[in-house]
């Protein structure tokens, strides 16, 4: 899915538990093979593309291996489906983000970084900026010299065969993909069943929006400073879901966070 369509949403409230388990299992473990800890914290992030802007942070999706075919398209591809409106690049300019960003505040999904995005210091410029509100502005002066403020502030998900530059993998919430043979081979057009997911999405961030902004959740002991900005929109998903999504998603992310501690090499 490359542009994104504006959907409805579910038309009654969702309940959490039942929303984000159905996320996991026919998302992420139908599709997806991944390392343990991976696909919780994939529905959490995907929840988090919903709701952006009642969070301080906005932490990248980094899907990363060591060798190609391991799924980190297949995953993109999912997030086409479930993420708030999606946009594909396989091939990305400075110039062209920061446009589409203001434009249409779409969840990028940013493929083969590795063939591009090391030669491009102002788009990685850029997509640092968009950690935070507060810095996630570009100035542009205009063909009529009047100047322009262009909004960073979206959601971001790369692919790429080795590391990010550092600055922007440590904006970053890293998956770690390997080789492995998924229960299903993801198909367009049988993906009908994670558009009513999508729909449902949209429905539960919107009745639990004003509590997600006010939240201040209790964070798994042991992170840095960056690492609990980028899992605290996560861990603030996951306590307003309840049942046993608090503990499981804490359980996740350390198992991630642990994984990140051993970087790839940068591009």
């Amino acid at each position: 899915m490359s542009d994104y369509v504006d959907i409805e949403p579910w038309p009654e409230p969702v309940e959490g538990a039942y929303l984000f388990n159905r996320l996991t299992t026919e998302a992420w473990g139908r599709y997806c093979g991944l390392v343990a800890g991976a696909p919780e914290v994939l529905s959490l992030w995907t929840a988090f593309t919903w709701g952006i802007t009642a969070f301080q942070h906005a932490p990248r999706l980094f899907l990363t291996s060591a060798v190609r075919r391991c799924g980190k398209s297949t995953v993109l591809d999912v997030l086409g489906h479930v993420a708030r409106r999606p946009r594909r690049a396989s091939s990305l300019t400075a110039s062209s983000m920061f446009r589409v960003a203001d434009a249409i505040s779409p969840t990028l999904l940013v493929d083969e970084a590795d063939t591009f995005a090391a030669a491009k210091k102002e788009l990685i410029g850029i997509m640092n900026s968009g950690h935070t509100p507060g810095g996630a502005f570009v100035e542009k002066t205009e063909p009529d010299r009047s100047v322009r403020r262009y909004n960073t502030f979206i959601p971001i998900a790369i692919a790429a065969i080795g590391g990010l530059p550092p600055a922007l993998e440590d904006r970053a919430i890293t998956i770690f993909m390997q080789r492995g043979r998924p229960p299903m081979r993801f198909r367009e057009d049988r993906a009908g069943h994670l558009d009513e997911i999508a729909r449902m999405l949209m429905r539960w961030f919107a009745d639990n929006f004003d509590a997600l902004r006010e939240a201040d959740p209790v964070l798994p002991p042991g992170l840095n400073s960056r690492a609990e900005d980028n899992f605290r929109p996560l861990c603030a998903i996951a306590d307003a879901i309840g049942g046993d999504w608090p503990e499981m998603a804490r359980r996740a992310i350390k198992l991630i966070a642990k994984e990140d501690e051993a970087s790839l090499p940068e591009l």
